[in-house]
């Protein structure tokens, strides 16, 4: 047991008298693409949390369909998903609470490369894999100009950027087991640089059980994206979604049911189809069903080293039915829902030192409802079969429109941080022109032919209403 000590003593002495040892300069030519953090905070004046790729493989869920799983690990920051797969939703808006508050209205925290590209309530809301996503960007609190954008900006925003197409050619695929059935594949194929031109595809698959009562969830995910680069001054880059979403809701609870969950832990909507009148109780009758279709695209051109002229143009449409049990009306509701909405942002930025950068741009955003709904039938059950019994809601609703030129000024002085800006934003909410009073059984379930035989609701309608509003900005 000494003789160990004693060896290293001795090889210890001989290294004290031998001659001095010389190491030739080291010169680190690369740095790692990832780091051991979690969460950088590279820029605080920019109120940004990013998470790379290893935290995105790392916090994601099984699902990896869902950023919002990914920003839950950021203070401040709740998220509630029902489900493993994050999929599902408790209302009509996603279960994500920032600083205490959730959000509203119909559109969401929800943007992919800087463009708001989600709507509420609808389908598509979680259309981007995360095995395409090269990190996602946690706003909260103040926002730049540039990303204060889309239809509600009220807690913030999650940003997800797109992973471009890889400079060598190359596949990734995945394959995800679990409980109730989970079972999620994926697969992308990179094509690499293609003289100017790179090109990746990928499909997926998700399919799972619900944790609790019955009916399932299945997700088809399909995404091309091209990028050209014809020299370093211009690029241009182009993506494409489709998404395709079937799922059942989850029942919920009473406060005096969610108060014993011992009894009433796995409660959920009827698995047997009622056979008597009025009983809406059935799961068959609590589900959505959505395709989505997104086209994005990033046009960049730099003239000098310190110019960039950008132009990001978006497009999505969205189509599918919501259908839902109305316990008090003892109706059961099919949301009919066909919209879509497209927009823009030019922008123009100078470097002039690293303590100052100025950015001068606008913004062109035009949304079609819901909300407010527009198109909701009504069933009444009898004997257990459902009976058409007219429209819930009845209504022809305009374009909500928004638009924004927007500055900003930004830099660093020594270890300094500053962004001011300003927008100006005009905010159309669109006419809405109800039908809904007079409807009965005997209105036409084809939605166009309700409408044009219908009758004018006065005392239900309003006309468009514009909104200006100054939104000046300084964060340090």
């Amino acid at each position: 047991m000494k003789l160990i000590p004693l060896m290293i003593s001795i090889a210890a002495s001989s290294l004290l008298a031998s001659d001095a040892i010389s190491i030739e300069q080291i010169v680190v030519a690369e740095t790692s693409s990832d780091n051991d953090e979690l969460i950088t905070d590279t820029n605080l004046s920019a109120g940004t949390q990013t998470y790379g790729a290893k935290s995105i493989a790392t916090l994601s869920t099984q699902a990896n369909m869902n950023p919002y799983t990914v920003v839950a690990f950021s203070p401040s920051v709740n998220f509630t998903p029902v489900d493993q797969a994050g999929s599902n939703e408790p209302s009509y808006h996603d279960p994500i609470r920032i600083r205490g508050k959730s959000q509203s209205g119909p559109g969401g925290v929800y943007m992919i490369n800087g463009m708001p590209i989600s709507s509420n309530p609808g389908g598509g809301k979680q259309m981007l894999d995360m095995e395409n996503t090269a990190s996602i960007d946690l706003l909260k609190g103040y926002l730049p100009v540039d990303k204060n954008l889309g239809f509600s900006s009220l807690i913030g925003k999650v940003d997800m950027n797109i992973l471009n197409p890889g400079k060598k050619t190359g596949a990734t695929l995945s394959q995800s087991l679990g409980s109730d059935n989970f079972n999620r594949t994926f697969v992308r194929v990179d094509s690499g640089d293609l003289g100017d031109v790179a090109l990746f595809g990928s499909l997926s698959r998700l399919a799972s059980d619900k944790t609790k009562g019955a009916g399932d969830l299945e997700r088809y995910n399909g995404m091309v994206g091209l990028s050209y680069t014809p020299n370093n001054a211009f690029k241009a880059e182009l993506f494409a979604i489709r998404n395709s979403d079937d799922h059942y809701n989850y029942g919920s609870l009473s406060y005096a049911q969610a108060s014993d969950l011992d009894t009433y832990f796995n409660k959920d909507f009827a698995t047997t189809q009622p056979t008597v009148s009025d009983d809406v109780d059935y799961y068959e009758w609590n589900r959505q069903s959505f395709d989505t279709t997104a086209v994005l695209a990033n046009f960049e051109y730099r003239p000098t080293a310190n110019d960039t002229l950008s132009f990001k143009p978006y497009y999505k449409t969205d189509k599918g039915d919501y259908w839902f049990s109305n316990m008090s009306k003892k109706r059961v509701m099919d949301w009919r829902m066909d919209h879509d909405l497209f927009g823009g942002t030019a922008a123009y930025e100078h470097k002039f030192s690293d303590a100052l950068t100025s950015k001068a741009g606008y913004w062109y955003h035009k949304q079609q409802p819901p909300g407010p709904p527009s198109d909701q039938k009504k069933y009444k059950v009898v004997d257990g079969a459902l009976v058409y019994d007219g429209y819930g809601i009845l209504a022809d609703n305009d374009y909500h429109v928004l638009q924004s030129p927007f500055i900003e000024l930004s830099g660093t002085i020594g270890r300094f941080d500053y962004t001011v800006g300003t927008q100006y934003q005009s905010f159309r909410i669109g006419a809405l022109k109800s039908y809904t009073f007079g409807t009965n059984a005997s209105t036409s379930a084809d939605y166009d032919t309700a409408i044009a035989n219908g009758t004018l609701d006065s005392w239900a309608s309003v006309g468009a209403k514009t909104f200006h509003t100054w939104m000046p900005s300084l964060y340090l």
